[in-house]
């Protein structure tokens, strides 16, 4: 692939995903963050990511088996809040003997807007990456195989995000996960919040 069409590649998957979030976000009833999702993926930090797109993955994932570390991922989460790791504080590190550190952190609860940004989010990367083979129960599948109990969450964020793609897996379909949610996110909003 050329260094042009990985630049068509990585602009479309990123348009693709932007609107993706977008329409679920106005569905969910936070249109205001669905406008500004992502918009960072276009600055120059982050879009030289580009080099490791080939449509079947995030080039993050990419970028770290070629080299160790996604450097475009490190610029993306500092500046998006619908992003667990924005939302983690710094307390203490421990060297190791390769030169790397273990970090110790506090997760921040966050936002209940985020949580459900970060839903969107998860949801429109799945549809992205596996196209017409997207169903509503993929994003509980992919948390239980390749995300939980490997990432930062504060307990009640976390618990509040498995029980909304419980409740979309169980749906069986998206439309009907929006209804339910609809219906119910006042309720969900007062427990996250009290």
């Amino acid at each position: 692939m050329t260094d042009q069409e990985k630049k068509d590649l990585h602009t479309e998957t990123i348009l693709k995903h932007i609107e993706c979030v977008k329409e679920l976000c106005y569905k969910m009833g936070i249109p205001e963050l669905g406008e500004q999702h992502d918009l960072s993926k276009f600055m120059p930090d982050e879009f030289d990511i580009y080099k490791y797109a080939d449509g079947t993955k995030s080039p993050h994932d990419i970028a770290r088996d070629k080299l160790g570390y996604s450097p475009s991922w490190i610029h993306h989460k500092a500046r998006n809040q619908h992003h667990p790791e924005y939302w983690i504080d710094f307390c203490d590190a421990t060297p190791n003997d390769d030169g790397s550190f273990t970090f110790i952190g506090r997760a921040v609860k966050m936002p209940y807007e985020r949580v459900i940004e970060m839903l969107c989010d998860y949801v429109a990367a799945g549809k992205v990456y596996n196209k017409s083979k997207w169903t509503v129960d993929m994003p509980l599948k992919f948390w239980k195989e390749k995300k939980e109990g490997k990432m930062a969450l504060h307990k009640d964020s976390q618990d509040l995000f498995v029980k909304l793609i419980t409740k979309m897996s169980e749906s069986k379909d998206l439309d009907n996960f929006v209804a339910w949610y609809n219906k119910n996110k006042e309720k969900l909003e007062k427990e996250y919040n009290d």
